[in-house]
């Protein structure tokens, strides 16, 4: 996973400096250190294989933050697509090459986002309950 992210940043990298796009060059900026955190991920997920990563009550509050996840993708997705369709809309969007892939990769990096902090507040409420 981290060679494809560092793949994908070299390849967004050549493109914001053949286009001079700073919206693709922040994108790359953002996106590099991810491969790292992957390879940490990994690493750690290797080292914890012997262990029990969930319970059954860790399941279902992680299954309840996905749906955060689904709900705002999906509600971002259909306002990409209102946006492309309704011509004054339109208008306001960038007009570079990556404009449209950049705001899906946005929208999939908010409902993760989104998905993360639901998880966070039901970790939260559920561990106030139980003492």
């Amino acid at each position: 996973m981290a060679g494809v992210f560092a793949g994908m940043g070299l390849l967004s990298a050549s493109g914001a400096l053949m286009q001079g796009s700073a919206m693709v060059f922040y994108t790359v900026l953002f996106c590099l250190p991810l491969t790292h955190w992957f390879r940490w991920r990994a690493m750690r997920d290797e080292r914890r294989r012997t262990e029990a990563l969930e319970d059954e009550r860790d399941a279902a509050l992680l299954a309840r933050a996905g749906q955060a996840f689904r709900l705002f993708v999906s509600c971002w997705l259909v306002l990409l697509a209102l946006a492309l369709s309704v011509s004054p809309l339109h208008d306001a969007l960038p007009t570079h090459a990556y404009a449209v892939p950049a705001l899906v990769v946005l929208g999939l990096l908010g409902g993760n986002l989104a998905q993360h902090i639901a998880a966070a507040v039901l970790y939260r409420k559920d561990r106030l309950a139980t003492g």
